[in-house]
């Protein structure tokens, strides 16, 4: 049997070996995403267009607030004394990817009671694990996944595939409203 040295190193050997295999995935992976992002660009930029036109409905929600009401991964993300989910004080969103491994994301926020700023903006590499980004400027603090994401100097690829859903399906799950709102009248 050997001894502990050497099978750790064994383990060590096949563990970088699938660390490089999964890097070559996630590269491939990226540029996949990347090329689905580059096709939807001019349809994504006439529903912002077309959303940044639309009077708030009936009961005051803006166009991202109903959608992110609808999106359940999105909730996991607000401030845990967020009870009733109101998300009123974000009035629009944007998430995007770039070459060389980097993906963005911009929320303008109207006044509301967690922090001072307008809008909120990251980008991050994936290759090289850096990012760049707004400084929060807290008014209250809360535990809130979406203003760590924003906080924290890392590439948080799982907040970032929340922000990207809701973004790319914001017309899906603002609709969601009003298929449930027409089942109940029914």
């Amino acid at each position: 049997m050997e001894n502990n040295n050497d099978l750790e190193k064994k383990l060590n050997v096949f563990q970088s070996k699938v660390d490089q295999e999964y890097k070559e995935f996630a590269k491939n992976d990226f540029n996949v995403k990347l090329e689905y992002f580059n096709s939807l660009k001019p349809i994504l930029k006439e529903r912002d267009d077309f959303i940044q036109d639309l009077p708030n409905c009936d009961e005051g929600a803006n166009f991202w607030e109903k959608a992110a009401q609808n999106c359940p991964s999105f909730r996991d993300l607000l401030p845990l004394d967020e009870e009733d989910f109101s998300v009123s004080w974000i009035e629009s969103l944007r998430c995007w990817y770039e070459e060389n491994y980097v993906c963005g994301v911009e929320i303008t926020l109207s006044r509301n009671d967690y922090l001072n700023n307008r809008r909120l903006s990251k980008k991050f590499s994936l290759l090289d694990h850096t990012s760049e980004g707004t400084d929060l400027k807290v008014k209250k603090e809360v535990e809130c996944l979406l203003f760590d994401f924003f906080r924290e100097n890392d590439y948080d690829l799982e907040v970032f595939d929340i922000l990207y859903e809701l973004y790319i399906n914001g017309a899906y799950y603002y609709c969601m409203c009003d298929e449930s709102d027409s089942v109940e009248n029914k």
